[in-house]
């Protein structure tokens, strides 16, 4: 199975891609919010790093929380902000442009 990083690194490749879908949703089977709060904070730094627009990151209520648990070591761009969605069961959404 990939690493969390391996996902980020694959996430942020196809993020610019024309035909990738805005929002990007990732499922995240049974993973602990924690890896999954990981997740979300390599995706953003790979993708400030990267240069790569990433609006809007949605995340369920038990990862927000994970979140916000470790809030300064989260890399954030002024461009991203993280919102939680208590409607998301186990998903991710990562939004390149304002939702409509």
């Amino acid at each position: 199975m990939a690493s969390m990083k391996e996902i980020a690194l694959g996430l942020t490749t196809i993020l610019p891609l024309p035909a990738t879908p805005d929002p990007l949703c990732v499922d995240l089977w049974n993973e602990a919010p924690s890896e999954c709060a990981r997740l979300v904070r390599l995706v953003i730094a790979e993708c400030h790093d990267a240069q790569i627009s990433l609006i809007l990151v949605r995340v369920p209520l038990e990862v927000w929380a994970e979140l916000s648990l470790d809030a300064e070591s989260l890399v954030q761009s002024p461009e991203t902000r993280i919102e939680c969605d208590s409607g998301l069961r186990e998903r991710l959404e990562f939004w390149r442009s304002e939702p409509s």
